[in-house]
């Protein structure tokens, strides 16, 4: 267990020298389940960190940061225009979802101010890890917004039914 503790404040350290060296970057984000404070811990849980930065860019040309992290596995570009149709401009953001040979996992999404906040209204988990600018306030977990309506959700909805979140394009059976 101390092993694993001194592996994840190793990697968070890495996140966060990353962003304090590179003037690009002006906020550090950490959703998913390693922002909620009491999430069950397991081997597969990644990292999902967003770098709030002005362009995108930069992080696209040139990939030479990636290897500040450790070395590749494997790596995909999910919002790579030459490889998928995305939703949303790369100016505005861009995803690298990264498997490290030390088994660790890192989804890393460089994104405008604008497009973070949207990304920080649509996780249920979020934390401020570093702020240069002070533009985020301290985001805390849970985003109360969404943890109101899934309890909304589980109390209305006790009977067996099937409820469609159009909004979050998925179909939940809760039966």
């Amino acid at each position: 267990m101390r092993s694993e503790r001194n592996c994840v404040v190793k990697k968070k350290c890495l996140i966060l020298d990353f962003a304090r060296k590179n003037n690009l970057i002006k906020v550090v984000l950490l959703n998913g389940s390693r922002a909620k404070p009491n999430a069950q811990k397991d081997k597969f849980m990644d990292y999902d960190v967003v770098y709030v930065v002005d362009n995108t860019q930069s992080f696209i040309e040139n990939k030479d940061w990636i290897k500040d992290f450790g070395k590749i596995l494997i790596m995909q570009e999910p919002d790579n225009p030459n490889l998928f149709v995305s939703e949303v401009a790369i100016e505005e953001k861009y995803t690298y979802l990264i498997h490290f040979k030390d088994g660790n996992c890192i989804d890393l999404t460089f994104a405008t101010i604008e497009f973070a906040k949207k990304i920080c209204l649509k996780e249920l988990y979020n934390a401020t890890l570093l702020d240069k600018h002070g533009i985020f306030s301290k985001l805390y977990a849970p985003n109360v917004l969404y943890s109101n309506v899934f309890k909304f959700l589980h109390d209305f909805f006790r009977q067996p039914k099937t409820f469609i979140f159009f909004d979050l394009k998925i179909v939940v059976n809760l039966s």
